[in-house]
């Protein structure tokens, strides 16, 4: 981890000339990630990645469980996904549009925001929204609308989307060595095992955060709601949510490359 943070910082400064401005770059892109919440998303991929081998405990051979395991485990570490995270953040490092947003996140109405969202997340909300999902048709269209606009403007549902279907992928690599030579998937037959699965979670997922955000934002007006969404909307939250996701989406990336260069080793038996 280290040796990759001074390569990017020995990068940096051969760019700038200023040894200063590199270590600026750091720090800023690292505090940024850290408001922008890439480093909760991490933990998420991981834990997510390790629940998915974990439903597969009794579904296959005890020793290949244990590959399977071993494999993840290295695949999708989190100080590998999160030094991938940085390496896309410092790439684009732009001081005006990481200033910006910052001021924006300091405005009272992005904090209040923040502050509902994470009350949103405490265990005892979880019923409400349960019922939110079960009473959509019956939620005011001017509030469905603009919760809506809101998953797009943030792109979280897509986010969601691509974490799950980046596992499942590589669980069927990391799988198909083991397999009979006759019975091994094909990429064109991995996508078609995978293409419903997103068709179905792009579903599922938009439902669960159409329902979140109705009972995170049920006493916000539409007024506040629709300036919230601008935030994200400006040049800078839109730059913002693009880096923001194609950093995950690179660690996503980065970890099935792992899977895919350790697979057939890893698994043979």
């Amino acid at each position: 981890m280290k040796s990759f943070i001074v390569g990017l910082l020995i990068s940096l400064s051969t760019l700038t000339g200023t040894p200063t401005y590199a270590n600026q770059a750091l720090d800023q892109s690292k505090a940024m990630m850290q408001k922008t919440g890439i480093t909760e998303q991490v933990d998420e991929i991981v834990q997510y990645a390790q629940q998915e081998i974990t439903r597969r405990k009794t579904a296959i051979p005890q020793k290949q469980y244990k590959q399977l395991k071993k494999l993840f485990e290295q695949s999708y570490n989190a100080t590998a996904l999160y030094a991938t995270a940085t390496q896309t953040f410092l790439s684009q490092f732009n001081k005006k549009t990481f200033s910006d947003w910052q001021r924006k996140l300091d405005s009272p109405l992005m904090i209040e925001m923040a502050q509902l969202e994470v009350t949103a997340q405490q265990n005892e909300a979880f019923p409400e929204i349960v019922k939110y999902a079960q009473t959509l048709q019956l939620q005011p269209k001017n509030k469905v609308q603009l919760v809506t606009k809101l998953d797009n403007a943030t792109r979280v549902s897509e986010l969601a989307i691509e974490t799950q279907i980046s596992v499942t992928r590589a669980l069927l690599i990391a799988i198909n060595p083991t397999l009979p030579d006759n019975k091994q998937l094909s990429s064109t037959q991995m996508d078609a095992i995978i293409n419903p699965i997103r068709q179905q979670l792009m579903t599922e997922i938009k439902t669960i955060s159409l329902a979140t955000h109705l009972y995170t934002y049920r006493n916000v007006s539409d007024e506040k709601l629709q300036n919230y969404i601008d935030q994200y909307l400006s040049d800078s939250g839109k730059q913002i949510v693009s880096l923001r996701s194609q950093a995950i989406l690179n660690a996503l990336k980065s970890a099935l490359s792992r899977i895919q260069k350790q697979a057939e080793s890893a698994l043979s038996i």
